[in-house]
């Protein structure tokens, strides 16, 4: 079963069009800022560059991150998708959310090139949390 955010969380998403990602790699951080879509209550994430963007190589290289959302961090956990039903809704959601804005960059966004880089961010419970 998919880990989702709760509701407050994805309230605020639904007020931004992109969240931070922090990953860390080698004994550095790295920070990238992306743009996302949420489907089913669900947070998903993908690369305009394909699989040679920095923040996705080093995101399978190491799943755990932070998202960043303003000043809210979230330890989570990022899965790639290959349900192919489901990268169609992505790219729908990916369409409706930013081709107004960014047609090009969007064209891009949902190019078949790019849809083997959607990733799932999933919650992730820290131990000891509440």
């Amino acid at each position: 079963m998919t880990k989702q955010f709760h509701s407050e969380i994805l309230a605020q998403l639904s007020a931004r069009e992109r969240v931070g990602i922090e990953i860390q790699m080698d004994g550095k951080v790295h920070r990238s800022i992306l743009r996302f879509v949420v489907h089913q209550g669900t947070l998903y994430i993908r690369s305009a560059h394909g699989g040679n963007a920095l923040w996705y190589k080093n995101l399978r290289a190491n799943a755990n991150a932070d998202l960043h959302i303003g000043r809210l961090h979230i330890p989570i956990r990022a899965v790639v998708v290959e349900d192919d039903e489901t990268l169609v809704r992505v790219s729908e959601h990916y369409a409706q959310k930013y081709g107004y804005m960014l047609p090009a960059s969007t064209r891009t966004m949902i190019h078949d090139d790019v849809l083997p880089t959607t990733l799932r961010i999933e919650p992730v419970e820290v131990e000891g949390a509440r």
